[in-house]
C-alpha cells in the first residue's frame, strides 16, 4: 500500500479490492479511521474518466484492512459501477 500526501488537502493513493455495489476494502492505513469520509476516483480498464464517488470508512478489520461503504450513488454512478464490475 502506497500513500502519497501532497499537502493539507492530501491526496491518497489506495488500492481497493473486493469491489462491489456497496463499497470495497482497502489495505490498513493508519491515516484513516472509522467515520472518515473519502472522495474516491475509481479507475477501471481503459476508461479515460474515473468514476468519482463518496465513501465512508465503515469498519476497521485490522490487518485485513478497512471496509469502505459508498454513499448514496446516483443512478448514473450505479450504472457505471455495474459496468466496471461486469468488466472485471
Amino acid at each position: 500500500q502506497r500513500v502519497v500526501a501532497l499537502d493539507a488537502q492530501a491526496a491518497r493513493v489506495v488500492v481497493g479490492r473486493d469491489l462491489c455495489l456497496g463499497g470495497m476494502r482497502i489495505a490498513a492505513n493508519p491515516e484513516l479511521a472509522v467515520g472518515d469520509v473519502l472522495r474516491l476516483a475509481l479507475h477501471a480498464g481503459s476508461d479515460t474518466q474515473p468514476l468519482v464517488v463518496l465513501a465512508g470508512v465503515e469498519r476497521d478489520d485490522g490487518a485485513d484492512g478497512l471496509v469502505l461503504a459508498f454513499a448514496a450513488l446516483t443512478v448514473a454512478q450505479r450504472e457505471r459501477l455495474e459496468k466496471i464490475l461486469a468488466q472485471s
